[in-house]
């Protein structure tokens, strides 16, 4: 993602989780904070924190994970690997991340498939108009079967403009919006309609959190899992967490 694209997202994060206090000495976080507003002249940091690397902060912006020198010359935009556990430390900050938005999506604004007393959960973020959204939905009642409910969060690709972004708005407002998803999503054609809609918002988030492409599949605790995947695919990856 380029500095200018995080710059863009950061206003919308602060829409989804309040900056938590940081860690760093008030000093170190204020030159760290101004030498990113060089590359980020709208900036608003998540977090800042010491990293595991003693003189070495940990900056949070978006689900992004930068590390940075006290006195703010200094920024490493990669992930830190702790060699001795074998763990990626910047994957379990980006997942934590995405598991306190991802938690805060309120239940009401999501479209959810489910069994009667699912095992797993996961969050997808799906386009109407993607082709493997559309392969992904018609398992849905295999994975529901299987134990796992699936949480539906709108993520028009071509953004909050034209025909895509109106349908999935008319979906989340129809009377019933699983069954309006799911005609949706066979190409037939949905019924215009609109009301207060969590659309362009959960857009907005997908953006924060790293969504590249749809469906977009996340574990409750945030974890990714990348793109489509098959029913025995989803049942192994919920089940190895």
């Amino acid at each position: 993602m380029s500095y200018h694209c995080i710059g863009r997202l950061i206003l919308a994060l602060m829409s989804f989780i309040p900056a938590l206090p940081a860690a760093a000495e008030p000093e170190a976080e204020k030159r760290i904070i101004e030498s990113l507003r060089t590359v980020l002249p709208d900036a608003e940091t998540a977090r800042i924190t010491m990293s595991q690397i003693p003189g070495l902060y940990e900056v949070i912006v978006g689900s992004e994970v930068f590390y940075a020198t006290a006195d703010g010359r200094y920024v490493i935009h990669g992930d830190m690997l702790d060699m001795n556990e074998r763990r990626n430390l910047s994957e379990d900050q980006r997942t934590a991340t995405r598991f306190g938005l991802l938690s805060k999506v309120p239940a009401r604004e999501m479209i959810e498939f489910a069994p009667a007393n699912p095992k797993y959960s996961v969050y997808v973020f799906t386009d109407i108009s993607c082709g493997y959204c559309r392969r992904l939905h018609q398992n849905v009642p295999e994975f529901n079967r299987l134990g796992i409910a699936v949480r539906y969060l709108a993520y028009p690709r071509s953004g909050p403009t034209g025909d895509v972004y109106r349908n999935m708005v008319s979906v989340w407002c129809a009377a019933d919006p699983r069954q309006a998803l799911t005609e949706a999503k066979l190409g037939k054609p949905v019924a215009e309609t609109r009301c207060v809609n969590p659309v362009e918002k959960q857009f907005q988030l997908g953006q924060v959190i790293g969504v590249h492409g749809t469906p977009a599949i996340y574990l409750e605790n945030g974890k990714a899992l990348g793109g489509y995947l098959s029913p025995s695919e989803l049942l192994e990856a919920v089940t190895e967490e």
